[in-house]
């Protein structure tokens, strides 16, 4: 049903629907309505929310309506999209000024454009030891896609993954790169985010403890494999980052800060041992009860020298 290649036009399943249900003039809200609930419930294990009138102006194909409900939130959309647009303005007139600036100010936007695209998606176990937290969204979001970034917490919608997401995924990526005037490339920069993520078994280990990942492959190592091969489809450009680039600016920032690596390790290596935790408290305890007794000790002496000068 949703193979880029066999995708029959909509108008057509339309017709199909309303011989079958003996309807005359069912239109294609009705009958993607119930298409969107016969892949829900049978074939996908992606979740969907196709709310009420959640439909594109004009509906091309099944696999272009399944497109059209992954897509992320409005909220993300709204950023991503002047994120983009303002990328691309920019872009232009770098190209521009290359041409009419001289050479040393050639030199100096070409380390800045080196600088922006060092900034890149890390593995979910680097963050990890910076001190980022992986959780679950904490209500039900609108799209699988709806990931997000605030005080530390990465959080990222539930993922299964079985012997059909690679179909799934391969074929939304093909839809995006035949339709790419639209503009439409959040799939891919999801693929994209999530193979960086999961380039190693251990990251896959780490998202599946925290309930984000849940596959039923042979192991760890073949969820890598599985998100490594579908970027061969199509892998965005590290200097875009798509809908996720507000994400993507604030991790790295996160990432950078010498202070979360250093609690982060402080807290993965030594503060796992309850031993050891109630040692530092004691330990501080005793410095702090020796630095109140030193101040009481000496606060009598300055009253008493005050008192005779005057």
């Amino acid at each position: 049903m949703l193979l880029f290649e066999n995708q029959i036009p909509f108008f057509i399943l339309q017709k199909m629907y309303n011989v079958a249900s003996g309807h005359k003039t069912a239109n294609e809200h009705v009958v993607a309505s119930v298409l969107g609930k016969i892949l829900k419930d049978n074939i996908l294990d992606i979740p969907i929310t196709a709310e009420k009138n959640d439909y594109p102006k004009k509906i091309h194909h099944l696999l272009h309506l399944f497109h059209w409900w992954l897509r992320p939130s409005e909220k993300q959309n709204e950023c991503s999209t002047v994120g983009s647009t303002l990328i691309k303005q920019l872009r232009l007139w770098l190209q521009v000024i290359r041409k009419l600036l001289e050479e040393k100010w050639k030199c100096q936007t070409d380390n800045n454009q080196q600088q922006e695209q060092s900034k890149r998606w890390r593995r979910a176990v680097e963050y990890y030891e910076a001190g980022v937290h992986f959780k679950l969204p904490q209500k039900s979001s609108h799209s699988p896609l709806d990931i997000e970034f605030e005080n530390g917490e990465l959080r990222i919608p539930k993922l299964i993954i079985d012997e059909k997401t690679s179909y799934i995924f391969g074929n939304l990526l093909a839809f995006e790169q035949e339709t790419a005037q639209f503009g439409d490339d959040f799939i891919t920069t999801y693929i994209t985010f999530m193979s960086q993520l999961l380039s190693m078994p251990e990251d896959v280990t780490l998202l599946s403890r925290k309930g984000i990942i849940e596959h039923h492959l042979g192991c760890d190592e073949d969820v890598s494999e599985l998100f490594k091969n579908l970027t061969k489809f199509r892998f965005l450009e590290m200097g875009s980052r798509g809908y996720l680039k507000p994400v993507c600016d604030v991790l790295e920032k996160h990432y950078e800060n010498h202070w979360n690596r250093w609690f982060a390790w402080l807290r993965h290596k030594h503060m796992t041992n309850p031993w050891l935790i109630l040692g530092l408290v004691v330990a501080a305890i005793v410095a702090i009860s020796a630095v109140v007794q030193a101040l009481c000790s000496v606060i009598p002496l300055v009253h008493g020298n005050h008192s005779k000068k005057t």
